[in-house]
């Protein structure tokens, strides 16, 4: 059981290390392009790989525990966000009403934009604009993994039923994704095709296909190239925002491809993957929720050596952006680790006093 865990940690953190990687502007000549592919998508495909079905507990409990994992830390930081974005506002003297009003609604509707991209005369303002966008992954999974674990209670747990139910789901949600011009609160219509992740991550489980890949190398190797020939020929990739490439077929092919890359390199290399790197994949929430917030202070103190960054070009500037994601990583990991420690200590002491 260690094993696995050991993988799937490393997995999670080399994810999250190239959304931040992404969101600091860090160019990676091939891995950048690469990363797009799976550094989102994979924690999907993971999903359905961890998903667990039990019957015997009912749906409610399920609904309750996703919500507290997911849903509660969604809420809760956007709450903080946007009350510190408040607070500094009032202190400079100039509160954006309109910007704070336009915050709240991102934050009940959970997407960046309401118009998707590619729409005559869309407006591309964003919604999710307090150091928060990446957010909009938090209740996308709440959704994705409730439509999976209500077709599994509704067929029972029978697999091939529920493989077929999210290919229905793809295709509604590919009929959203070229018909309605608008992105659905919780990014339903992107949620509805990344089931097919989900269904990816449940095969890969129940068949153990991803252990026969990692025992073979070359497989690997073949599903990098295509993946970057998909990404080469079809475009860009950006699922908070439902943009899959010129065809959303090839951009689907493509990410699942990727993340099963990534998912078998990191299985194949458990037993040599660095401590430093599982710890970052344990704690990959907070990482998620507030490295924008994180980013503000240390850009702030980079400036003071580097005036011009981020926007200037050049060796020192590209290497501040990598130190900053590093430092940034490190701050919220290890805030992370000693506010669960603390929290054991005080819920320690009081369970004593209380006996």
């Amino acid at each position: 059981m260690r094993t696995r865990e050991k993988w799937i940690d490393a997995v999670k953190a080399i994810a999250i290390l190239f959304v931040l990687l992404g969101h600091a502007g860090v160019k990676i000549p091939i891995l950048s392009d690469l990363s797009v592919l799976f550094y989102v998508p994979v924690f999907f495909v993971l999903a359905g790989y961890l998903h667990s079905y039990r019957p015997e507990n009912h749906f409610r409990e399920y609904i309750r525990k996703r919500a507290m994992r997911l849903l509660l830390p969604y809420f809760g930081c956007n709450l903080f966000l946007l009350l510190f974005a408040w607070v500094k506002e009032a202190a400079a003297g100039k509160v954006d009403w309109n910007g704070l009003l336009r915050s709240c609604a991102g934050f009940f509707y959970g997407t960046n934009t309401v118009m998707a991209p590619g729409m005559p005369d869309a407006v591309y303002e964003p919604l999710l604009n307090r150091w928060n966008s990446p957010m909009w992954f938090l209740p996308a999974l709440f959704l994705a993994e409730m439509i999976l674990e209500g077709m599994l209670r509704i067929f029972r747990g029978k697999r091939e039923y529920v493989l077929w139910g999210c290919v229905w789901c793809a295709v509604l949600g590919g009929i959203v994704h070229y018909f309605v011009p608008v992105l659905l609160p919780w990014s339903l219509g992107t949620v509805l095709v990344l089931e097919l992740l989900l269904a990816l991550g449940l095969q890969l489980k129940s068949t153990q296909l991803l252990e026969k890949i990692a025992g073979r190398p070359w497989i690997i190797a073949v599903l990098v190239l295509a993946a970057f020939f998909l990404r080469s020929i079809n475009g860009t990739v950006n699922i908070s925002v439902d943009i899959w490439g010129k065809s959303l077929v090839c951009g689907v092919l493509a990410v699942c491809l990727a993340s099963v890359a990534v998912m078998s390199v990191c299985y194949l290399a458990d037993r040599r993957i660095p401590e430093g790197l599982l710890l970052i994949g344990g704690n990959t929430l907070p990482v998620l929720c507030l490295h924008m917030f994180v980013f503000m202070f240390v850009q702030a103190g980079i400036q003071i050596v580097l005036p011009g960054f981020p926007e200037e070009k050049g060796f020192f500037c590209e290497a501040a952006k990598i130190g900053m994601v590093f430092v940034t990583i490190d701050l919220l990991v290890i805030g992370k680790l000693w506010t669960d420690y603390a929290r054991d200590k005080i819920k320690s002491r009081f369970q004593n006093r209380f006996l």
